[in-house]
């Protein structure tokens, strides 16, 4: 950005960043005290071809009201093609974006050529501006644009909803049928918007844009052609715009006792101190100087406007301390690891703010992948405190299920030839015996359906779910296997073994295979009764989950 900015004396920043001055506020505020501007009258318009099934966009103009109806004037080509009409058309009124309005092409009759279609919606649906005022002062009917002036093109181009050129274009030609704008930014999605002038009054509804040239009705034309129709035109004279002066945002920040230090973090504290204050003229220098603002903090410190949003992201301006962009914020609000299991671990910085806009524009592209995983998250999580819920209730029933699969599975005839063996010093292939117990204890856990929630051990965890010591042999069901092995060791050490008997002197204890089948049952009932446990998640999990339900709520699921 250079070091001085010519700015626009207007107060529609998601327009053009150059229009933020402390004139350009006051008027846009007389423009609001006559109860409407030219941005709340351009509507974003969505469909689909039934035939082809490919989808349609662009923009369009409400341009009167009558019987119960609200009349938006499209250009005909976005919801009309050669064979057919779109179906299941959708509008966006700016003072309600995100809410669609189901839409109806009017079978209006216009003359050959012109490339004009009306929709209608019921006025119970359009903003209560739209829906109560007698005359809509947005527009410059008592003079035509001429060749040289500026022009603002605003649409939806490329997908972009309620945008447009930054700064104004110049006319290249100016008929009483047709203006010619020449642009780098005329791209698809245009049509149906607005052409306005310097001072932001509607001078045309754009037609066409093609090879860099964008076409416009002009708007003395467009109401020959709908009042010549029978249709209502409500469309009226605005203001002239005041004349330009130019200044430098940095410096005049820096007058009013900001500090700009270039750090995306700490810009946002200034800018939000701007906005808690009540300055609004004052936070729209911080876009015009195109200083960066870091997406996170400015989600957890404050609801942004609309209209800041919308010029924010127009110009580029939501980056991170890294410069990574707005696209790249969104993607890191939910990671799912190689088995798919989402996070969104954001310790609760969203929840104080309502920044529904700002997440549902900015995130518009990813928000269908971010929903998908924010629905497995939260789904897995309330399955999690389900299974809890249900698997203490049969506690009792789960531990049998342990004494009888523990026992099956149980290697006591191997265990106790590996001591006869040992006892007459003869080799033997040592067991693997926590391997076996973990095999045994994964066959409990699949018969009661697996789950997280469900663990085999007792060692105390702190809240964030890390065990607050090491665990000891006997805090765990996999090692039961172990615990009997070493009892009937521990019984043989100092005696007698005589072939397969162990004796006490000349006294028989017991056979090696009675040995372990008198331990085991003791051991594996100790070991089902302490070691089955049940855990809620834990804190990081809970958080977690409050920020997922967070997050989807935002995005508007």
């Amino acid at each position: 950005m250079t070091a001085r900015l010519l700015i626009q004396l207007i107060g529609w920043v998601a327009l053009s960043v150059l229009a933020l001055t402390t004139l350009a506020w006051a008027q846009d505020t007389d423009n609001a005290g006559k109860g409407i501007t030219a941005k709340q009258l351009v509507v974003m318009v969505d469909g689909r071809f039934p035939t082809s099934g490919a989808l349609t966009s662009g923009a369009g103009i409400v341009v009167g009201r009558k019987g119960g109806l609200i009349y938006i004037a499209t250009a005909g080509h976005v919801v009309r093609d050669l064979m057919e009409e779109a179906e299941n058309i959708r509008v966006q009124f700016p003072d309600r974006p995100g809410l669609e309005v189901s839409a109806t092409i009017f079978p209006a009759s216009f003359d050959k050529g012109i490339d004009v279609a009306l929709l209608i919606v019921p006025q119970s649906e359009a903003p209560e501006t739209i829906a109560s005022l007698e005359v809509f002062p947005t527009a410059r009917m008592s003079s035509e644009i001429q060749a040289g002036e500026g022009v603002y093109l605003f649409g939806q181009p490329g997908g972009k909803v309620w945008s447009g050129n930054g700064s104004p274009e110049k006319v290249q030609a100016s008929r009483t049928t047709e203006l010619e704008v020449e642009s780098n930014t005329v791209i698809p999605g245009l049509s149906g918007g607005a052409a306005l002038d310097e001072g932001l009054r509607i001078v045309g509804i754009i037609v066409e844009t093609d090879n860099g040239v964008a076409r416009s009705i002009p708007i003395r034309f467009l109401k020959e052609i709908i009042e010549g129709g029978g249709y209502p035109f409500m469309l009226a004279d605005a203001e002239a715009a005041l004349p330009d002066i130019e200044i430098d945002p940095l410096e005049e920040l820096t007058k009013r006792g900001y500090k700009l230090s270039g750090d995306p973090i700490v810009t946002v504290v200034e800018f939000v101190r701007a906005l808690e204050m009540g300055r609004g003229k004052d936070a729209e220098l911080f876009i015009a100087a195109g200083v960066p603002l870091d997406p996170d903090a400015l989600a957890s410190r404050v609801a942004v406007p609309a209209d800041m949003v919308d010029a924010l992201l127009h110009n580029n301006l939501i980056r991170s301390r890294s410069d990574a962009t707005v696209l790249d914020w969104c993607r890191g609000l939910v990671r799912a690891d190689g088995n798919d299991i989402a996070s969104s671990y954001m310790a609760g910085r969203f929840a104080r703010f309502d920044n529904s806009y700002l997440f549902q524009t900015a995130c518009k592209d990813e928000a269908p992948r971010i929903k998908q995983l924010l629905t497995k998250q939260i789904q897995r999580h309330e399955e999690w405190l389900e299974n809890v819920k249900k698997d203490e209730a049969r506690l009792k029933e789960i531990q049998r299920v342990c004494r009888d699969v523990m026992a099956e599975n149980a290697p006591l005839s191997v265990m106790a030839e590996n001591l006869y063996k040992a006892a007459h010093e003869q080799s033997y292939d040592a067991l693997d015996l926590e391997e076996l117990g973990e095999a045994a204890t994964k066959i409990i856990h699949q018969k009661f359906g697996g789950g997280e929630h469900m663990v085999f051990n007792s060692y105390a965890y702190d809240d964030y779910g890390f065990a607050k010591s090491a665990p000891t042999q006997n805090q765990r069901l996999a090692y039961v296997y172990r615990e009997i092995d070493e009892a009937a060791w521990a019984t043989a050490n100092g005696a007698h073994i005589r072939g397969n008997a162990i004796y006490y002197g000349n006294k028989l204890y017991k056979t090696i295979p009675e040995l372990y089948a008198d331990i085991a049952p003791m051991a594996i009932h100790e070991s089902c009764n302490k070691n089955i446990r049940f855990i809620n998640p834990n804190r990081s999990a809970q958080s977690s989950y409050e920020d997922a339900r967070h997050i989807m709520k935002l995005l508007g699921g």
